[in-house]
C-alpha cells in the first residue's frame, strides 16, 4: 500500500516536472517573440562582394574603380582607402548617389561588410550603377593588412603616427630662406586659401589639408617638403597625411605660422 509519505514524494517530482515545463515553454516562447522582432536581412543572390586582396590588386594595376566609402564623414576623415570618395549613408539622399561618375566598377566600403550593412548599401546603391560590389570585412578588413594604403590624418597621441613626423625649428627653416636654398626644398603650407592670401611664409606653396590627396601630383618628387599650418598640431596633420601618400622626405615646422609670426620672421602676402 502506497504510504503518505510516497505519494508526497510523487507530488513533489510531478511539480518539478511541470516547473521545468514551464521554464522551458517561457524561454522557448522569449527567443521567438524575439526572433520574430528582429529585422530579417533577405538573401539577396544579387549582391556582389570582392575581398581586400582583390580589390588591392586592381588598384596596384590601375584599373579603373571607383571606391565609394559610405561611413560618418569624421570616421572617413580620421581614415579611409587612398582616392576614395565619401557618402555618409547615415544622410545620403538620392541626388548624391546619382551625382558620382559610375566609373568601370563601383566597389562600396562600409565598417565590416556585414549582413545588415551590404543590404542597407545596396539597396541605395544597386540602381545608379551596373558594376557594383561590396567590399567584405569593410574598411576594418582592409587594415588587417598593414602594406594596403590607409590614408589618415593623424592622432598626435599615436605612437605609430608620431613616428611618422619629424620636425624643422623656425629657426633653421629662416637660415634656409636668408641663405637662398629654397630651391632644395619645397615648402608647403596646408592652411586654407584664404589665410594664405593674408599672410604667409617666403616661397611656400599652397595647398590646403584636405586637398593634399587630390592634389598630391603637383608636390615634387626629390624635393625635401617643409610643411606648416596655423599651428604646430595642424602641420602634424598634414605630415602624417603626406607621410601616407608616400611622401617619406617631409619635415613639419615646429609651432606652425603662429610660432614664426611671433618671432618676427618674413611674411609675405598677395
Amino acid at each position: 500500500m502506497e504510504t503518505s509519505k510516497s505519494r508526497q514524494e510523487k507530488l513533489v517530482i510531478v511539480a518539478g516536472f511541470a516547473l521545468i515545463a514551464i521554464v522551458a515553454l517561457a524561454t522557448f516562447s522569449k527567443t521567438d517573440f524575439k526572433k520574430n522582432n528582429t529585422p530579417v536581412i533577405p538573401e539577396n543572390p544579387e549582391i556582389s562582394t570582392i575581398s581586400a586582396d582583390e580589390l588591392y590588386q586592381k588598384i596596384n594595376e590601375r584599373e579603373s574603380v571607383l571606391i565609394i566609402d559610405v561611413r560618418s564623414i569624421q570616421d572617413f576623415e580620421k581614415e579611409h582607402i587612398l582616392d576614395s570618395v565619401n557618402v555618409p549613408l547615415e544622410n545620403i539622399s538620392k541626388a548624391e548617389v546619382q551625382n558620382i561618375s559610375s566609373g568601370n566598377l563601383a566597389v562600396l566600403v562600409g565598417y565590416d561588410g556585414n549582413n545588415r550593412e551590404s543590404y542597407q548599401i545596396w539597396k541605395i546603391f544597386s540602381q545608379q550603377f551596373s558594376n557594383l560590389k561590396i567590399l567584405t570585412g569593410g574598411i576594418n578588413g582592409w587594415k588587417n593588412d598593414k602594406s594596403r594604403n590607409i590614408v589618415g590624418s593623424g592622432d598626435p597621441l599615436s605612437f605609430v603616427d608620431q613616428s611618422k613626423v619629424a620636425f624643422i625649428k623656425a629657426e633653421e627653416l629662416k637660415s634656409i630662406i636668408d641663405e637662398n636654398k629654397t630651391s632644395q626644398y619645397y615648402i608647403l603650407d596646408i592652411r586654407t586659401s584664404a589665410s594664405f592670401a593674408q599672410g604667409r611664409i617666403p616661397n611656400a606653396q599652397n595647398i590646403s589639408f584636405n586637398k593634399i590627396e587630390s592634389m598630391r601630383k603637383k608636390i615634387p618628387i626629390g624635393k625635401e617638403i617643409i610643411v606648416y599650418g596655423d599651428d604646430e598640431k595642424q602641420g602634424f596633420h598634414g605630415g602624417v597625411r603626406l607621410f601616407d601618400l608616400k611622401f617619406f622626405s617631409v619635415r613639419v615646422l615646429k609651432e606652425g605660422f603662429s610660432g614664426w609670426k611671433e618671432k618676427k620672421y618674413p611674411v609675405v602676402s598677395q
